[in-house]
């Protein structure tokens, strides 16, 4: 596991971890050392939610980790020639996206290509430590905002996180984030300037 990205003080640093190489062996195991290092955690499957691709999708999941909201809709090929509003929870039997799957299960939550996504912690669940899978990441012009509970914001490129060696960002990637930071982790945002591609999370902890 390689850390990313660190606040500017050491004492109070929000600290990025993934797991290197990419792929599900890796990832993995990056999940398994961050659960143990918890000790208790809430684990969202998204297994208690039904896969769908309905036409008409909700803005926002709330789930056992917090509530996960498009603000921002993508426009994405297999939402043509309407703009992909809402997000979805998917299985391989619904996706009409290709390189994005579940994790030890049958469903994950899909971008839905959007331009941006925000995840946040219920009100009396403030995290210090987060972590998730995420699969096809692979907008080269994406980045992840890491808001702490003091306001200040840790952010960093798709390319700074996922590689930027050739196949780094190739269709189909599974990577394990994990996210520390004392204060507490108040939102973790996404954006993507592709509006034609997005990404799956699964077995998404917070402890």
């Amino acid at each position: 596991v390689a850390v990313l990205s660190t606040g500017p003080e050491a004492a109070n640093a929000t600290t990025l971890s993934i797991s290197n190489p990419e792929g599900l062996a890796d990832a993995s195991a990056a999940e398994a050392a961050f659960l143990l290092g918890l000790g208790t955690a809430t684990t969202e499957t998204f297994e208690g939610f039904t896969a769908a691709n309905p036409s008409s999708k909700p803005l926002f999941f709330d789930t056992s980790v917090g509530r996960f909201t498009q603000t921002l809709a993508g426009s994405g090929g297999a939402c043509a020639p309407t703009t992909c509003t809402g997000l979805s929870i998917l299985s391989a039997a619904t996706t009409p996206f290709s390189g994005r799957f579940a994790v030890g299960g049958s469903n994950w939550l899909d971008s839905n290509d959007s331009r941006e996504m925000k995840w946040e912690p219920t009100p009396l669940a403030m995290p210090t430590s987060l972590g998730f899978y995420i699969t096809d990441p692979n907008d080269s012009s994406g980045r992840m905002d890491i808001t702490a509970v003091d306001g200040s914001t840790v952010s960093t490129s798709f390319l700074n996180i996922f590689g930027t060696g050739a196949g780094d960002l190739d269709n189909g990637r599974v990577f394990y984030l994990s996210v520390f930071d004392p204060d507490g982790i108040a939102s973790l945002t996404f954006f993507a300037n592709d509006s034609t591609d997005g990404y799956g999370i699964d077995r998404f902890s917070i402890g």
